[in-house]
């Protein structure tokens, strides 16, 4: 029965992660599945809530990879649509170029059929190129916001956060070492010892690796990875899955701790499992959930204020401890 509401609540949480995705519902655009070189390719674009008429432009990037775009490659006279007139079919070219393998497009709205004035903007993500493709059947496409129009602006990130937790979190390694000391010296609480050496063993690498950078320094070389192997656009599913699971997990056991925090009150455990969820979380780096975390004033995003308070309720939490043991 537990792991049947364990498994519900994965689901759910999956779901509700994929509603975070980026919605684009101004456009509806229809496409083939795969285009061939020399051939043009078909978009039809549909604007149904036009508020006033505007001209509709489409142009076409192109790409060897998933992710890596080499820019403009070809784009269609802008075209005026009204209330009565708001679906047109768009026929691009699709020249030769070397390593091409993919083309997407660019749909933007605008007052003056230039892109300096667009209103609103949208991309169809990758359509792959083919030397042989069938005859093209159009079909509903996926649309995501533009990458101009979800970049990152906030500040960039201020060095501070992390010095103050690697400190906090080395202080209460510190404090975790000597209860570890004091217990070990009684025949009667050398158990506790081995769990407060173990937990001061996991504070000072936390607090090294802030220090150090080791978390930035993963994320970014597995990114690096991802993008030469050429899989770096299949992260969505399993982005959403594994953060499901640390999720799902963490409520499960803040429910067990909350439920047993009259017989045990020390919070160490569930703090350093909280914080390296933050951690997985920010490595995960699901787009939805980075917009959230790096967002902040002037600097310092959630992510740093959510350690810091975590890194400091952990040193309090010890030197309670550290205090009854006196």
């Amino acid at each position: 029965m537990v792991a049947l509401a364990l498994l519900l609540a994965v689901g759910a949480v999956w779901l509700g992660l994929g509603q975070l995705d980026s919605r684009v519902d101004w456009v509806r655009v229809s496409a083939p599945a795969a285009v061939e070189v020399g051939q043009s390719l078909i978009l039809r674009v549909s604007v149904p809530h036009l508020a006033a008429p505007a001209y509709l432009c489409v142009d076409l990037h192109w790409a060897t990879n998933h992710h890596t775009s080499q820019g403009f490659l070809v784009a269609s006279p802008p075209r005026r649509v009204s209330t009565n007139v708001h679906t047109l079919d768009f026929k691009l070219p699709v020249p030769a170029r070397p390593g091409l393998r993919f083309v997407n497009g660019i749909i933007f709205l605008s007052p003056t059929g230039r892109w300096s004035d667009h209103s609103r903007v949208a991309n169809t993500g990758p359509i792959p190129v083919v030397n042989e493709a069938p005859p093209q059947r159009l079909r509903p496409v996926r649309l995501y916001s533009s990458p101009e129009r979800t970049a990152q602006t906030d500040d960039a990130p201020w060095a501070w956060p992390r010095v103050v937790m690697g400190c906090l979190l080395l202080a209460a390694a510190a404090m975790a070492g000597r209860l570890w000391r004091r217990c070990a010296n009684s025949p009667q609480t050398r158990r506790e010892a081995c769990r407060w050496g173990g937990w001061a063993l996991a504070l000072a690498i936390l607090g090294l690796g802030e220090l150090a950078g080791w978390e930035i320094a993963v994320g970014s070389r597995g990114r690096a990875l991802a993008r030469a192997g050429d899989w770096y656009y299949l992260r969505g599913g399993w982005q959403k899955g594994v953060l499901s699971l640390v999720l799902v997990a963490i409520l499960a056991r803040g429910v067990n701790w909350w439920r047993q925090r009259r017989r045990h009150l020390n919070f160490v455990p569930f703090g350093l499992e909280l914080y390296l969820a933050l951690i997985l979380m920010d490595l995960i780096s699901l787009h939805a959930v980075d917009q959230f975390l790096r967002s902040g004033w002037r600097g310092l995003w959630v992510i740093h204020a959510l350690k810091l308070g975590l890194a400091g309720a952990l040193l309090i939490q010890t030197a309670v401890n550290f205090k009854h043991r006196q």
